[in-house]
């Protein structure tokens, strides 16, 4: 160890006699400034606005600290690969043309720790850049009341590790070539293709998966809000891993004379290694979670961790039903599959790892839709989907006929949208989407699903009729549809796991099961049986919401 740490120290020292690694440093803290300083400024002028003339006002509604450093922490993210090619560019390539490599290679220092040093001198490096940015989080710490500072420090983990990331992604470029511009724009293409690698045949299982683990974009997202996992630390732990170990495995190479696919076998040993240690660390249960923001943003509402935990832990089985012909199939279709996963459920999975999911693919329409034939008049629902599928580039194999699924499932009354059936223990439920820009339910809406499913029975809300009331089937301006039982509404009853109906107090009592009683603005007077019930009713300790003439 002493030796590799030398070696990185050398490594530094050489750094800084290249004026790269000081325009790259001045230039990253002046970066840094400006879009710090940019929300500083605008925020401080909100404040003294509201503080002169809001009376009363009590601060900023959101987290000030989040806010303040949103700037700084997406451009960097977004820009950091523009600095690493630079500096990585020399380090291998440099001792090729000065010689010192043969010096290297012929001393007893094995090339592991050649390898192992070089990259702590550009991790040192790294940790030096990352100053300024530590300066101005201690500005905002000091200038923000309750800064949340375990977020500041995580989301400088998760930029630290990323720029270590790109070093060793850099430093293995570098070994591949003598030529440091050549280097600089093989570094630059890689970090392209790892940035945009999810989103190029996502359609294919086998390619999505692949990609999702190379895929680094957004992989600091969850350490900047203030969520630390060992899913996202491990995966730059194993990146990092891997291109150090291409790095001496082609150092490695290039000293012996053996076959080639010697040499090829020996980077997919390395590869396959990293790929199964990624996919054992990433499966549900086996991934920790620390959660260091002020208000536990990043972790469930306690209503929703009580609703998940009244399920015993038998398996939940969650069937996704993607229409073809949908307009949001493009959120359930196989290229999203893993932002579906990882975006939508990854936050139940944590709490509720025993969760089975699977996936229905079909297309048809409603029989009564006039308007998607009036739309499509030349062509059948079989010729619509043709297209469809071609233009998607999908097989035609993966979905069902309307007749295929129909034997499954009837979806009719879901409008055969896009729909999350899941089933516990012999129960089921929907979780539906919604036609927005979020698309998939909230914690509310999946709360409400949990709740079915777990209890013998669910909140009934019961609608008096017969007086001219506001109807809970209607969606017009005086109706109370949207709010009760209208699917399409995730803030409807409905979906928040309450069930509703109607109910004509002179044909009949109200039922034992019923939780609230509304009586929703009649307009013409109650009978005397009618009275008589609703007494009876409160009586026995029911509750009542709405005005009557009782």
């Amino acid at each position: 160890m002493r030796l590799i740490f030398k070696i990185a120290g050398i490594e530094l020292r050489t750094l800084f006699y290249s004026p790269v690694a000081w325009v790259i440093a001045i230039v990253f803290f002046i970066v840094c400034g400006v879009q710090f300083a940019a929300p500083l400024e605008s925020f401080a002028s909100m404040q003294q606005f509201y503080l002169e003339n809001k009376a009363g006002w009590e601060g900023f509604s959101s987290s000030l600290t989040r806010d303040l450093f949103s700037g700084p922490y997406s451009y960097l993210l977004k820009n950091l690969y523009l600095f690493i090619p630079l500096l990585t560019m020399g380090v291998i390539s440099r001792d090729v043309h000065s010689g010192a490599i043969h010096l290297l290679n012929s001393s007893p220092v094995k090339i592991r720790q050649i390898i192992l040093g070089k990259y702590l001198g550009l991790a040192a490096y790294n940790a030096i850049i990352m100053l300024p940015l530590l300066l101005l989080m201690g500005v905002g710490y000091f200038s923000i009341v309750n800064a949340e500072y375990r977020v500041l420090l995580s989301g400088l983990a998760g930029v630290y590790l990323l720029a270590c990331t790109y070093s060793a992604i850099g430093l293995f470029i570098s070994s591949l070539t003598n030529y440091q511009v050549v280097a600089a724009l093989l570094t630059f293409l890689v970090f392209g293709i790892l940035s945009v690698i999810s989103f190029v045949w996502q359609q294919f299982d086998f390619f999505r998966d692949l990609t999702y683990f190379l895929n680094i974009s957004g992989r600091v997202d969850n350490l900047v809000n203030g969520l630390i996992s060992t899913k996202d630390v491990g995966y730059f732990i194993l990146i990092i891993c891997l291109f150090l170990f291409f790095t001496i495995v082609r150092r490695r190479n290039k000293r012996e004379s053996r076959p080639r696919y010697i040499f090829f076998s020996r980077y997919m040993l390395v590869l396959l290694v990293v790929l199964l240690l990624g996919y054992a660390g990433s499966r549900p249960g086996y991934i920790g979670y620390l959660d260091l923001s002020r208000d536990k943003i990043n972790t469930l509402h306690p209503a929703t961790l009580a609703a998940l935990r009244e399920l015993d832990g038998s398996p939940l089985r969650v069937t996704l039903y993607v229409n073809l012909l949908d307009n949001s199939f493009g959120a359930g279709q196989p290229a999203a599959r893993n932002n579906y996963l990882w975006g939508v459920w990854e936050k139940y999975l944590r709490f509720y790892p025993n969760i089975q999911f699977e996936y229905e693919y079909y297309y048809d329409v409603m029989k009564n839709d006039s308007a998607f034939f009036k739309r499509y008049k030349n062509m059948t629902v079989e010729e619509l989907a043709q297209k469809a599928i071609a233009f998607f580039g999908l097989s035609k194999s993966l979905f069902k006929n309307p007749e295929e699924i129909s034997r499954i499932i009837d979806l009719s009354s879901e409008r055969k949208r896009l729909v999350m059936e899941l089933e516990y223990k012999g129960k089921k439920a929907f979780l539906r989407t919604y036609e927005d820009q979020v698309v998939w339910p909230g914690q509310m809406q999946f709360s409400g699903a949990f709740r079915r499913l777990a209890r013998a029975s669910v909140p009934l809300v019961l609608f008096t009729t017969g007086h001219y009331e506001r109807r809970i089937y209607s969606t017009g301006e005086r109706e109370y549809g949207f709010h009760t039982g209208y699917k399409g509404s995730r803030t409807s009853l409905l979906n928040q796991g309450v069930d509703v109906d109607t109910i004509s107090l002179s044909d009949t009592g109200i039922p034992a099961p019923a939780t609230i009683l509304v009586i929703a603005d009649p307009k013409t007077e109650f009978s005397a049986i009618e009275k008589e019930r609703i007494r009876d009713y409160l009586d026995k300790g029911g509750d009542e919401i709405g005005r009557a003439h009782v």
